[in-house]
């Protein structure tokens, strides 16, 4: 839990120490416990961010004790205090979505996805959201970005081959079961799912038989085990084969998602499906279009804006360009004054290539969003694209200043005064930087190597954890070099 750790070590007033506490109750179960504590630090904190994550630690304590109403309450309060931070708004959107407002849900997954675009989990929530109402391009585009961010995960893969599955496409199911497990060779929830295409689809319980007993033994406990196991028996036995525990393949942790932003495991499919399943007619552009408008008019701009969007993107797939036409126009109307709306349309249209008409949207989020680190970067990529480079500069500084800690924007800076600049002096200041604050990076060796290569001796700051040579400083170097700073 990356928000418990922050305050693992602190000491100091009664604030932090109740924070600490109420985190330590949360996380083992004292849910009423946590909240006392939660509540008793709200008066002393001065920071939005500690606000923040207090809020947001009491809304999932009220979702544990079942209190959703006032759960909602407190992630949009979370929210509100930190515009910036993902967890509250990944956890409305689970919220919503159990409560049954979709669109509010959907908005949330989506601007909890721009928020954190190394976490995947909001984009695997989306697409099952997609894949519930047959939105199959939809979920399909939702999963593959989702992958983009995270190449190696066999679970998004996994997530890809039920969608498939579920799509009626068993081949391409049985491929990204393959490559999920050429990722990690004992994940489980591949195993189980390629073991189930075997036995439900394929008719092959000579090879599900097998798949069912690596799963069993990678994943013995839970009521999935047990009917893992009863189905080997039965296979065993040469007996009619039993239906596995999931109506269609399914993550082997099939419970429905936590609302804790740090633990959340997507389900692709309900624990329990239902005795049948009936056809799903679905519904025209034209009443998504009508769908939209209404929620238009009722004054949810942000709802009726991410509903034009997707259907601009769904029609467009499916040949009607009068419709997506007509759709962004109305998504662009909405955009005015919203940040995030804007960003959501240079996306868009950077997906399609035209640069010209992305590029100002990404200006507008960057100037108007309090957390404009996603705007910078994306006007950073595109001013890149387009030979820009005064606007890619002053993008990248941008994002670097927002972020500190994240090494990109460092890295590209550095990069295009080296290779499209030429300016050393810059590129060696940029890279003296670089291999200063990211040495475990594993571009911090190119970094010193690109110094060397234009005759400057790598200089790391006096408090750098990284000697001259690059190397890391043991702790005991850091401790000196403090305590001699703190004596001159």
């Amino acid at each position: 839990m990356a928000f418990i750790l922050c305050f693992a070590g602190c000491s100091g007033d009664s604030g932090p120490r109740a924070i600490r506490r109420g985190m330590r109750a949360l996380e083992k179960g004292r849910h009423a416990e946590s909240i006392t504590w939660f509540q008793r630090a709200l008066p002393g904190i001065t920071s939005n961010n500690e606000r923040a994550i207090v809020l947001n630690g009491m809304g999932i304590a009220y979702y544990r004790l079942g209190r959703k109403t006032g759960a909602m309450r407190l992630f949009e309060e979370s929210s509100a205090a930190d515009a910036g931070a993902p967890e509250p708004v990944y956890n409305l959107g689970i919220v919503a979505w159990e409560n049954g407002d979709g669109d509010k849900a959907v908005a949330c997954f989506e601007k909890a996805a721009i928020l954190n675009e190394r976490d995947p989990r909001a984009l695997e929530f989306l697409a099952v959201i997609h894949g519930r109402q047959r939105q199959w391009d939809d979920a399909r585009r939702v999963l593959k970005e989702a992958a983009r961010h995270a190449p190696s995960s066999p679970r998004i893969l996994s997530s890809l081959a039920v969608l498939e599955v579920e799509a009626g496409n068993i081949n391409r199911a049985l491929e990204l079961l393959q490559e999920a497990l050429e990722k990690d060779a004992h994940y489980a929830p591949a195993v189980y799912n390629l073991a189930v295409i075997n036995q439900r689809y394929l008719r092959r319980d000579d090879q599900a038989l097998p798949l069912f007993t690596e799963y069993s033994k990678l994943a013995p406990s839970g009521r999935q085990g047990d009917q893992v196991r009863l189905i080997i028996k039965n296979l065993q036995n040469n007996r009619p084969p039993q239906p596995p525990p999931a109506g269609k393949p399914s993550p082997a942790a099939v419970s429905p998602p936590a609302v804790t932003a740090e633990t959340a495991e997507i389900s692709a499919a309900p624990s329990r499906p239902p005795a049948a399943v009936p056809a799903v007619v679905y519904p025209s552009f034209e009443e998504l279009m009508r769908v939209a408008e209404k929620l238009e008019k009722q004054n949810r701009r942000e709802a009726a804006f991410n509903n034009y969007l997707r259907i601009a993107r769904a029609a467009e797939q499916s040949g009607r360009a009068t419709v997506a036409n007509q759709a962004v126009k109305r998504a662009i109307s909405l955009a005015e004054g919203n940040a995030q709306a804007a960003y959501d349309l240079g996306v868009y249209f950077a997906e399609r290539n035209k640069k010209e008409e992305a590029l100002p949207y990404f200006k507008a989020a960057l100037t108007q969003d309090a957390n404009p680190y996603p705007a910078a970067m994306a006007l950073a990529r595109l001013a890149l694209e387009k030979n820009e480079f005064d606007t890619a500069i002053i993008s990248l500084k941008k994002a670097d200043e927002l972020r500190p800690e994240d090494p990109e924007a460092l890295w590209l800076l550095a990069g295009l005064y080296d290779q499209q600049l030429s300016l050393t002096n810059s590129a060696a200041a940029a890279y003296n930087q670089f291999a200063a604050r990211f040495p475990h990076d594993s571009r911090a060796p190119e970094a010193l190597g690109r110094l060397k290569a234009m005759n400057f001796e790598f200089k790391p700051p006096e408090n750098s954890p990284v000697a001259r040579d690059g190397k890391p400083r043991s702790f005991w170097e850091r401790m000196f070099r403090k305590q001699n700073a703190a004596r001159q």
